[in-house]
């Protein structure tokens, strides 16, 4: 793997790896792969050159790959909530 040159020093990438369609990024705490059936071949050749460049590879993948994260439903949530307590004074 290659040093990521990190200029600003606040990025938490430390090293990564390319291949034909794939960039392996080393985070302080984890490797993550990114490849082309996941994010677009697209993505996987703008990483790559942000992390030849060594700046901006960071806030590229926060605003443009999207991670398999839970999505929080707030608003039903909060619906339901309040529906409950409306109903509230009728089990007094």
């Amino acid at each position: 793997m290659e040093r990521y040159m990190n200029s600003t020093g606040k990025s938490e990438i430390t090293h990564y790896e390319t291949g034909d369609v794939f960039i392996r990024i080393q985070y302080r705490k984890s490797i993550v792969e990114y490849n082309a059936s996941m994010v677009s071949q697209k993505h996987v050749e703008a990483m790559k050159l942000l992390a030849a460049k060594g700046s901006g590879l960071s806030r590229y993948i926060d605003k443009n790959i999207v991670h398999a994260k839970p999505k929080q439903k707030s608003a039903p949530q909060t619906q339901g909530l309040r529906r409950l307590l409306g109903l509230l004074p009728f089990f007094r």
